[in-house]
């Protein structure tokens, strides 16, 4: 097997991972695409998500934020290597009250400990809602 494949395999292999994950699941977020350039993520807003004013709670949006940035970093890890976040800020730019998110991850800087990612997060038509950056840190598994 050629380290293309290998690689396909090895994202894939996350993809899955991350999908299957009990947090993401229970929130709704997915990863739709990953690849060695990013990922996209979507979440759709049920009412679980919104606040006393009918809009998406800025924790949900802030979940989606966190987790496109640390998908996208995946390719940037090495086989016994882990991320946590040691910093998520987040700019909500207008209000969501319904429909689907589509969240933009990808990697901004890496060094051997510290690895700085950062999100766009679209409405369905296309409005720029929230972005976002993290940096995390890599960890032995």
């Amino acid at each position: 097997m050629d380290q293309t494949n290998r690689d396909r395999d090895r994202e894939a292999a996350i993809q899955a991972g991350v999908n299957n994950s009990p947090y993401y699941k229970h929130i709704g977020m997915r990863v739709v695409e990953f690849t060695d350039r990013g990922s996209v993520m979507e979440m759709t807003v049920i009412p679980e998500h919104k606040n006393i004013w009918g809009t998406m709670h800025g924790g949900a949006i802030s979940s989606l934020v966190d987790s496109s940035c640390g998908t996208a970093i995946g390719p940037f890890l090495g086989p016994a290597e882990a991320v946590v976040t040691l910093d998520l800020r987040v700019q909500f730019l207008r209000p969501v009250r319904e429909g689907r998110l589509i969240a933009h991850g990808r990697v901004a800087h890496r060094t051997q400990r510290y690895i700085i990612a950062e999100c766009e997060v679209f409405d369905e038509d296309h409005n720029l809602v929230a972005r976002g950056s993290t940096i995390h840190t890599a960890l032995p598994r």
